[in-house]
C-alpha cells in the first residue's frame, strides 16, 4: 500500500478514537490489516491495535497488536525512520499487558519478573536512537516514567517526566502523570506534604484543561478530589502560595560554588530536588523520621547502640557522610578557582608517549567514583540489619547478593560428576553442565540458581523494589558500565587520555570519567532515599497493626557546631 494512502486512513483512525468511537477505530484497523500484509502497514495496524484495546480495556486486542509488531520487528527496525517508534511501541504495548496484571494485583511487578522488564529495555533503545520528532520523545519519556513508577522508582520516574516536559511543556499526559507521581512522593517528604499536594493538585487541574485521553479524564479526577478532601482550606489550592526561590548566602566562594552545582545536578539527599522553591532545597535532610520499638525487645538495653533506631540511624549517618564526602571529591574536581597544581610538584611522571593525564583533580575525581559506588554494599548491610536477615558470613553481603538465597544443588550433576570418571563419551555433556555449575576441588558440584529471599519478597514493599530493579540494572541492564569502569579503576587501572581513539573500560576521556561520576552520583542518591522510603514505608505498616498503648520517644540531632569538635 502506498504510504501516502496508510497516512490517510490512520488519520481517519485516530481521529475516530479522539472522538472516543472505538468500536468504529477497530473495524476500521481490521479492514485496514486485510488490505495489506507488508511490514509497513502491519507496524502501523500494530500500533492502532495497542492503542484501541489499551482504551477499551481489552487484553486480547493489545496482545494482538504486540504479536504482530514483533513478528515484522526485524524488517520494521531495519528501516531507520521507523526504528525509534517501532521500539516505542513495542514498550508502549508491553507496558499495557502488565496493566491487566496489576488491576488483579497491585504487587505484580513487586519481585517479580513481568512485562516491564522487557517495556523497560525497549523504551531505553527508543530513546538512544536520539531526536527525531519533539512529540514523540515527549510521550517515550512520559512512558518511560510510567515504567518506573510501576516499579517503584518514583525519583527515575519524576525525572523522566522533566525530560518530557523540555520536549513539549503543554502534553496533557506527562503533566497528569507527574501531578500523579508527586501525590504519591508527597507521602514521604514530612513537613513539606502540603507544598508537594498543592504542586500535585495544579498540575493535574492544567493537564485536564489542557487535555488528555478520555480514559485517563476520570483517573486524574479521582486524585484531585482526594487532595480535596485533604485540605480543608480549598484557597490554598487555587491561590498557591508564592516562593522566593533558592537564594545562596554565603561569603565562601567554593561553598556558593558546590551548593549551586549540587542543585543543578540535583546531588543533595533532598526530596526537594524536585522543588528548589526555597532554601529548604538545600542540604541532605533524609533520616528515619521514626521506628516502631516493641517495648519487651527494648527492655533493659544496657548500650544505647543496642537500640534498633538508633543503631541503625547511625548507619545511615555514615551513608550519608560516605555520599557527602564523596560528592564533595567530585565538586572539588571541577573548582577551577582553587589552584591545586602545587599537589603534582616534585611528583616524577613518565611520558609515556600514549597521550594519557595524571593530575590531583582527575584522581579526586576517581576517588569519587569509587567512593560512591562502595555505598551500595553498605545498602546491603543495612537491609540485612534491618530486616534482621540470617546471612552468617559477612563476605555474602553485597548489594548484588542480598537479595537471593543460598545456591541451590541439583542431582543432575552430581551425577555427572560421578560419570566422568567412567565414561569418556559423557565428558561433552559434562564440559556443556560444567558451565552452570560451580566445581570446587575437593567436593561435588553446586547449580548457582537465584532465588529471591522469601523475607524480602512477602513484604511487597515497592521502594525495596526500587533498589532491587537498579541491582537489576546494574547486573544485566545499562549500570553495567559502571561495573566495568568500577573493577578496572579497583583492580587495575584507568587511564584518561587526552586524545581517544577506541574507547574502552580503561580508556576513556575526562569528559566521559566526569559524565560517569555523575550518572554513578545520582543512581547512588536515588539508593539512599529509597532506602529511607523503604523503611519509612515498614514503619507505617507496623502503626498501622498497632493496637494499644505507644509512648513516644525523641533523638535529638548533632548540631553543625559539633560535627567538627
Amino acid at each position: 500500500m502506498k504510504i501516502e494512502k496508510l497516512l490517510i486512513i490512520i488519520n481517519e483512525i485516530r481521529e475516530k478514537m479522539n472522538l472516543g468511537k472505538l468500536k468504529e477505530a477497530l473495524r476500521m484497523t481490521y479492514e485496514l490489516k486485510k488490505q495489506s500484509n507488508d511490514y509497513e502497514t502491519s507496524f502501523c495496524v500494530s500500533g492502532l491495535l495497542i492503542d484501541i484495546g489499551s482504551a477499551m480495556l481489552n487484553e486480547k486486542i493489545v496482545k494482538e497488536g504486540v504479536n504482530l509488531l514483533k513478528k515484522n520487528f526485524k524488517a520494521i527496525i531495519r528501516k531507520k525512520k521507523y526504528a525509534q517508534r517501532a521500539y516505542y511501541n513495542l514498550a508502549n504495548g508491553l507496558s499495557e499487558l502488565y496493566k491487566f496484571k496489576k488491576r488483579k494485583n497491585r504487587f505484580a511487578a513487586c519481585f517479580n519478573k513481568t512485562e516491564l522488564n522487557e517495556a523497560k529495555r525497549f523504551f531505553r533503545k527508543s530513546i538512544d536512537y536520539g531526536f527525531q520528532e519533539k512529540s514523540l520523545l515527549s510521550k517515550i519519556y512520559v512512558n518511560f516514567g510510567n515504567c518506573f513508577n510501576n516499579l517503584g522508582r518514583i525519583i527515575d520516574a519524576l525525572d523522566c517526566y522533566d525530560k518530557a516536559l523540555m520536549y513539549e511543556s503543554n502534553h496533557g499526559m506527562v503533566l497528569g502523570n507527574k501531578g500523579v507521581a508527586l501525590f504519591h512522593f508527597a507521602w514521604f517528604i514530612g513537613e513539606h506534604e502540603s507544598t508537594y499536594l498543592i504542586d500535585s493538585y495544579n498540575l493535574i487541574t492544567k493537564a485536564i484543561k489542557v487535555g488528555v485521553h478520555p480514559e485517563s479524564e476520570e483517573y486524574f479526577k479521582w486524585y484531585l478530589n482526594k487532595i480535596r478532601e485533604i485540605f480543608p482550606d480549598k484557597k490554598k489550592l487555587d491561590n498557591p502560595p508564592k516562593y522566593l526561590a533558592c537564594k545562596i548566602k554565603t561569603k565562601n566562594k567554593f561553598e556558593k560554588f558546590l551548593i549551586k552545582f549540587c542543585l543543578d545536578n540535583k546531588l543533595y539527599l533532598n526530596p526537594c530536588n524536585y522543588c528548589k522553591k526555597c532554601n529548604e532545597a538545600i542540604g541532605d535532610p533524609i533520616v528515619i523520621n521514626r521506628m516502631i520499638i516493641d517495648r519487651k525487645e527494648n527492655k533493659g538495653l544496657k548500650s544505647p547502640t543496642k537500640d534498633p533506631f538508633l543503631s541503625l540511624s547511625s548507619f545511615l549517618n555514615q551513608i550519608k557522610q560516605d555520599y557527602v564526602s564523596a560528592r564533595f571529591l567530585m565538586v572539588l574536581s571541577q573548582y577551577r578557582n582553587l589552584n591545586l597544581n602545587f599537589v603534582d610538584k616534585k611528583v616524577r611522571l613518565i611520558d609515556t608517549l600514549d597521550y594519557s593525564l595524571h593530575n590531583i583533580r582527575i584522581q579526586l575525581l576517581k576517588m569519587s567514583f569509587k567512593n560512591l559506588y562502595n555505598i551500595l554494599d553498605k545498602i546491603a548491610f543495612f537491609i540485612k540489619d534491618y530486616l534482621r536477615l540470617n546471612i552468617k558470613d559477612k563476605r555474602k553481603i553485597k548489594f548484588h547478593t542480598i537479595w537471593y538465597s543460598d545456591i541451590q544443588k541439583r542431582k543432575i550433576y552430581e551425577l555427572l560428576y560421578k560419570l566422568k570418571f567412567f565414561a569418556k563419551n559423557y565428558l561433552k555433556l559434562f564440559f556443556t553442565a560444567k558451565k552452570k555449575a560451580i566445581f570446587h576441588k575437593h567436593g561435588k558440584p553446586r547449580y548457582r540458581k537465584r532465588i529471591i529471599r522469601e523475607e524480602i519478597q512477602l513484604l511487597q514493599n515497592y521502594s525495596l523494589n526500587a533498589l532491587f530493579d537498579i541491582h537489576k540494572d546494574f547486573m544485566y541492564g545499562p549500570y553495567k558500565d559502571l561495573i566495568t569502569i568500577r573493577n578496572a579503576m579497583t583492580h587495575r587501572f584507568v587511564n584518561i587520555k587526552m586524545y581517544l581513539g577506541k574507547e574502552n573500560p580503561e580508556n576513556i576521556s575526562y569528559d566521559i570519567l566526569l559524565k560517569q561520576t555523575l550518572r554513578l552520583a545520582r543512581i547512588i542518591r536515588n539508593c539512599i532515599i529509597y532506602l529511607a522510603f523503604f523503611v519509612s514505608n515498614e514503619e507505617r505498616k507496623k502503626e498501622r497493626k498497632l493496637r494499644g498503648f505507644s509512648m513516644p520517644l525523641f533523638a535529638r540531632e548533632i548540631p553543625d557546631d559539633l560535627k567538627n569538635f
